[in-house]
């Protein structure tokens, strides 16, 4: 649902496909999510064209394309990220396809995953059972499972896809004074607190949204809790920083 890319860089992109239709991967070269829209319904008005097209419109704000991907093969394209640091919108445009396969593009600076396990130390979590249209009180409500975890945001393995929470801690190692921003995309809600305080509140019942927020960090450990609950649908949880 997306991925980040540093400005001006040249970028080479796999698609592989691992369904049992065609994809392809086409991504705009204006800013925000509706672009990525449009080019599916530009797609659509292709008619008996689309296919000698590849599906790929003959006019719009398109930074990149690839060829149409067969089921369980790959495609490549190659494209220099934009110089502008904003969120592009990429999206299959096979007719139909761009309305849930789509995502953004990040142009800016990498940020450090939390993935990073350098980064952190007694990083945990703790299961929960439950449905809810939003976070609820954690800390009132008991585990059905918890332990040590060496990566953390892994919200796959617990065997559950609805009706279930997680609570991810961690002590965050600092080694430069200065303003943090912490970002996460999830489906549905998630918060992220550093030291006890809210820095991002991606909370609600949603599909992918994305939030961040800002914190000044001394050097040093700080406390980072991750909260995630799953209502129903899709399951997605990514953290940034």
């Amino acid at each position: 649902t997306f991925f980040n890319v540093e400005p001006g860089s040249r970028v080479a992109l796999t698609l592989d496909n691992i369904e049992e239709l065609q994809h392809n991967i086409v991504i705009c070269s204006e800013p925000g999510e509706k672009v990525g829209q449009d080019l599916g319904m530009d797609a659509m008005n292709l008619a008996g064209e689309g296919m000698d097209r590849e599906w790929i419109p003959k006019t719009g704000p398109i930074l990149a394309a690839s060829r149409m991907a067969n089921p369980h093969k790959a495609v490549k394209v190659y494209f220099r990220a934009p110089k502008k640091d904003e969120n592009y919108a990429f999206v299959c445009t096979f007719p139909g396809h761009a309305m849930i396969m789509r995502g953004l593009m990040e142009v800016g600076d990498a940020p450090q995953s939390a993935e990073s396990a350098t980064l952190f130390k007694d990083a945990r979590y703790a299961l929960y059972e439950g449905s809810w249209s939003k976070l609820p009180d954690f800390d009132s409500l008991k585990p059905i499972k918890e332990g040590q975890v060496k990566e953390l945001l892994d919200v796959r393995g617990f065997g559950k896809k609805d009706n279930f929470g997680v609570v991810f801690t961690a002590k965050l190692e600092v080694s430069n004074e200065g303003g943090y921003t912490f970002k996460t995309a999830s489906d549905d809600g998630s918060k992220i607190y550093v030291n006890g305080e809210v820095v991002v509140d991606n909370d609600g019942v949603h599909g992918v949204e994305r939030k961040q927020g800002k914190v000044k960090l001394d050097v040093g450990e700080h406390a980072l809790r991750i909260e995630y609950f799953e209502k129903g649908g899709g399951e997605e949880l990514f953290a940034s920083w």
